[in-house]
């Protein structure tokens, strides 16, 4: 078995060519002077995988007085398998997710031929020429992802709107059967596809844009602010008692000390 991998994982850097230009300051620009994009992908991986079995079984002849010509029994498999995986944000709305995994057979010679044989001249110049065509393929699968938030709340009419859209696409092809001398069975595709999209209303930035709506809006601002300072008065105010029998003479002034420390008296 042998196997190899390499990844490759950066912070890409986005460009805004038109970020610093004077000619587009205007709120009404933004949509053209936010343009960007980011020229290389953030992460690539690739991985590759070659396993071999081989194993070689020949029974023993037990009798004594028969002589038995007993074949040995051959088992191998050669397959090789790859992998991609890809991750670039096209641009700051612009995402993109690709995978995909192949299943490769390398064909060699039937019987006894192998590698740490000897005479293995037709086993090597077999398996190299399927290597360099990369095998027979038996399996590939391959996923594929995009995500676009559309930029309409960078329009100063819709500010209010917010919007995204998703479309992602599975593929599968698996080879069909082989069967000596017949005709072959033919292979299988499976495909799937999704579209998606979602939009959210912020209708307070929608009503802001509207003079009577707007002034409404103020007004319950106002009102409920006001409700709030109130509330939060009344919380400061605690009532307390207290009482203490004592006699009042006529025309005759008497101090009461309640040591309640309050400022109003009912």
């Amino acid at each position: 078995n042998t196997s190899l991998n390499y990844v490759y994982n950066t912070r890409a850097k986005n460009i805004q060519p038109l970020k610093k230009s004077k000619s587009f300051k205007k709120p009404v620009y933004r949509l053209i002077r936010e343009f960007n994009f980011t020229p290389y992908p953030s992460r690539f991986s690739f991985s590759t995988s070659i396993d071999r079995n081989y194993q070689e079984i020949k029974l023993r002849n037990v009798y004594d007085d028969v002589e038995l010509l007993i074949q040995p029994t051959i088992s191998k498999d050669f397959t090789w398998d790859r992998k991609y995986d890809l991750k670039w944000d096209l641009a700051r709305g612009l995402k993109l997710d690709y995978s995909a995994t192949n299943t490769a057979r390398i064909d060699e010679p039937a019987g006894q031929q192998d590698l740490f044989k000897a005479n293995n001249e037709f086993w090597k110049d077999s398996v190299w020429s399927n290597i360099k065509l990369g095998g027979r393929n038996m399996n590939f699968m391959q996923k594929f992802d995009l995500t676009y938030t559309v930029p309409i709340n960078k329009i100063p009419l819709f500010n209010w709107v917010s919007l995204s859209t998703s479309y992602g696409n599975t593929y599968t092809w698996v080879r069909g059967e082989i069967v000596p001398g017949r005709e072959a069975l033919g292979n299988t595709i499976k495909n799937s596809n999704s579209f998606k999209i979602t939009s959210n209303l912020n209708l307070k930035t929608f009503y802001s844009k509207l003079g009577y709506l707007k002034n409404l809006e103020t007004k319950y601002n106002k009102t409920q602010s006001t409700g709030k300072k109130s509330t939060q008065d009344e919380s400061r105010t605690k009532i307390v008692k207290y009482e203490k029998r004592t006699v009042l003479k006529k025309d005759e002034p008497k101090t009461i000390m309640h040591g309640l420390n309050t400022e109003d008296i009912e």
